[in-house]
């Protein structure tokens, strides 16, 4: 494997933006599942992340050549920091279950309620095929990662890092002969049953789901260049700031003596969240400041996670965003841009109108442009980089 300082600019930060991905799904997988593996495996991402910082600080500062190119590399660096403080934010939630700190439910229900989660597998003998809705992001195999490997390449013993819905993914571990994932799967009722009620749950939840918002909005901001939606995400940077003051008041004020392990684990979740959340305000500035290039454009174009906009058709006005089918397409809908109305989190029972802009996030099919099944179905594609955008 190329050593990271012998690699481009453009691929570290590509590699960089990918392993913070799935770090940050690693690292709740772990807290719901207990999976001392899995932890050690965020660690590592964490410590090449940290390797491809300060070879991306080298790289870029040897690159410039002219005042004129002072912009670029703030860019290129701020971005950068930004996944550096996302992964190190992983980093500390994986600590805890490393440590054997006991996990509150809350924050083990918050890590799981979303339907798709990300975990890791160690592969003891490997079937013909994959589940189909199963997403191989990683594998790991001497040390050595592979990003987004075939089926094909997967040999017994290999820890393979996958994505997919909660029966899917349980299907997948049972397979291959890996049953710690089973173990998170029957419990995952009990735990989602348990965000329900009380202020503590309701910020420990809330908290995540508005950092991941964030750091959505933030990346498509900069994809698009768009200033506006930059601009909420700092205004959302005011209202995680306050969740993070409200959920440490709520730990502080529904713990006991008992229970101050699992309160700590709350007060590091809510912390890492809130860490997420400000790297989503270091991303969106670069777009505010004017930073974006069609560098930066043309390398997180390449990560695996990826954002349109999409511009509805009149033959789709009036169907909610549900009867729209996009998650069942594999497209989740992040905001809806109705005139100078920005809707989020969309509701999943808004209809749209003609000239609406769904914001997606997808992930990049194997060998494939999602955009012409899209536009068969009503919607104008709009690529990043579009004036339009």
């Amino acid at each position: 494997m190329k050593r990271a300082a012998e690699k481009p600019v453009s691929e570290l930060l590509s590699l960089a933006a990918h392993y913070t991905s799935v770090a940050v799904d690693l690292a709740l997988y772990t807290l719901a599942s207990r999976d001392q593996l899995a932890a050690r495996e965020v660690l590592r991402l964490e410590r090449a992340i940290d390797d491809y910082l300060s070879d991306i600080i080298a790289g870029t500062a040897l690159a410039i050549r002219a005042p004129s190119q002072t912009g670029l590399a703030i860019g290129i660096v701020v971005l950068a920091e930004a996944f550096d403080k996302i992964s190190d934010a992983a980093g500390d939630l994986a600590g805890l279950v490393l440590r054997g700190l006991p996990v509150h439910k809350f924050v083990s229900a918050s890590s799981v309620c979303c339907g798709e989660v990300v975990t890791l597998v160690r592969v003891n003998r490997k079937p013909l095929e994959m589940p189909s809705l199963v997403d191989l992001l990683l594998l790991r195999r001497d040390g050595e990662y592979r990003i987004s490997p075939e089926w094909s390449d997967v040999r017994e013993g290999d820890i393979v890092v996958i994505r997919g819905p909660l029966e899917e993914a349980e299907e997948f571990s049972r397979a291959v002969g890996y049953s710690i994932y089973s173990q998170l799967s029957r419990g995952t009722p009990a735990l989602i049953s348990a965000i329900a009620g009380d202020d503590l749950s309701n910020a420990v939840l809330q908290i995540k789901s508005l950092a991941r918002l964030m750091l959505d909005l933030a990346l498509h901001s900069l994809l698009y260049n768009d200033k506006a939606l930059a601009r909420e995400v700092l205004r959302l940077e005011d209202e995680a700031d306050s969740l993070y003051i409200k959920g440490l008041e709520a730990a502080f004020a529904a713990g006991n003596p008992a229970a101050s392990e699992e309160m700590v684990s709350i007060a590091v979740f809510i912390k890492s969240m809130e860490s997420i959340a400000d790297a989503a305000t270091m991303i969106a500035n670069i777009t505010i400041e004017g930073l974006v290039s069609d560098f930066l454009v043309e390398t997180m174009e390449e990560a695996e996670e990826a954002y349109l906009k999409l511009l509805v058709g009149e033959e789709l006005e009036g169907k909610t965003i549900n009867e729209l089918g996009l998650e069942d397409d594999g497209f989740l809908p992040v905001a809806v841009r109705s005139g100078s109305t920005l809707i989020l989190p969309v509701p999943r029972d808004y209809k749209v109108k003609a000239g609406d802009l769904i914001i997606v996030k997808y992930y990049q099919p194997e060998g494939g442009d999602p955009t012409e099944a899209l536009e068969a179905k009503g919607y104008k594609v709009i690529p990043p980089g579009s004036p339009e955008g």
